[in-house]
Formats: structure tokens, sequence, C-alpha cells
């Protein structure tokens, strides 16, 4: 009802765009040959420490978010 037209128009074009982008990704990670002479990538324990406590933060959240709603909006009221 509104006529933005442009906007929607704009938004599709992003949505090919980033189509493209990620097709493409995917695309060289799954069809492209395997180099069998690779060297393997060694993460830094520090690192897959912290990506492990997101991953987990994460999954808790996504599993149990009434705490961490709860606790914002006690920080929030404290805010007032």
């Amino acid at each position: 009802d509104e006529g933005s037209y442009a906007l929607a128009v704009i938004a599709m074009v992003a949505a090919v765009v980033a189509a493209f982008l990620y097709l493409r990704i995917m695309v060289s990670m799954w069809l492209s040959p395997v180099d069998d002479g690779a060297n393997r990538l060694t993460i830094p324990f520090s690192a897959g420490l912290a990506i492990g406590s997101a991953a987990v933060f994460t999954i808790v959240v996504g599993v149990f978010p009434g705490w961490l709603i709860e606790a914002a909006d006690t920080v929030t009221n404290y805010a007032r």
C-alpha cells in the first residue's frame, strides 16, 4: 500500500548478490578437487577455547533464554 517499490528492488538485488557470494563459497568448498598434500590447519588452544565457549554459550542461551532475559531486564531497571 505504501508503494515502496524502490526498497523492494534494493532488497531483491541485495539478496541476489548475497546468494551469489555464499553459493560461490559453497561451490568452492564442496565441488573443488581435494589437494591430498594440503597442510593441516592447527588452531591454538586459546582460540579453540574461545570458539568452544562461544558455541556452548550460544546453545545454552538458545535452549534456556529466560535467565539472560531476566538479567538484561534487571540491568535495564538499574539504569532508570
